[in-house]
């Protein structure tokens, strides 16, 4: 499943071969109500309402997230426009220079995959080149853990939410604080 909708067919489905369809039809339900309470409020966002974001999902070789990943159909729905979305592969390969002449305004680095699970971030916040863009100029760069978004389950949900609140925290006030805390 790739998108949110085939991810709430695959839970209806396994409802339905493990005789939970009752238990299944509810989380579906639920899971539907929080994605609605989330695009009831960005769906006619326009385009400059919204921010420019650059998802690293490694940092050597740089790559990202293109149009066939799920992340981009989330950061869409969050009110964001992925820098890559033109690029087709899943998780293309770039260059620090595409992102440059990109600019973009929020940078979210995955984090907690393996043994380098904080490179992608710390490449984000401190590779010099990188300096002069306007995410790290207005300090709009932030770690998304991997299992919000790598696993097509329940959570992803909590991963549209937490993309919300971070790309939009002036119209969703304290959704992302609900998943970090605050400080």
């Amino acid at each position: 499943a790739r998108t949110l909708e085939e991810v709430l067919e695959a839970i209806t489905l396994a409802g339905q071969c493990t005789g939970k369809e009752d238990e299944a039809s509810q989380l579906v339900a639920e899971m539907g109500n929080r994605i609605n309470a989330v695009t009831d409020k960005t769906a006619n966002l326009t385009k400059s309402q919204r921010p420019r974001v650059f998802y690293v999902t490694w940092h050597d070789p740089l790559m990202t997230v293109g149009s066939k990943a799920r992340h981009d159909e989330l950061i869409g729905l969050a009110g964001g426009i992925n820098i890559f979305h033109d690029l087709t592969d899943t998780y293309p390969t770039i260059s620090l220079e595409a992102v440059i002449q990109a600019n973009p305004e929020i940078i979210i680095a995955g984090i907690g995959m393996g043994s380098g699970e904080d490179l992608p971030l710390q490449l984000a916040l401190k590779e010099p080149r990188l300096r002069d863009i306007d995410a790290r100029i207005n300090d709009r760069v932030y770690g998304m853990p991997t299992d919000f978004v790598a696993r097509p389950a329940p959570r992803i949900v909590d991963g549209l939410e937490w993309l919300a609140g971070i790309i939009h925290p002036e119209i969703f006030p304290g959704l992302f604080e609900k998943y970090v805390g605050s400080d």
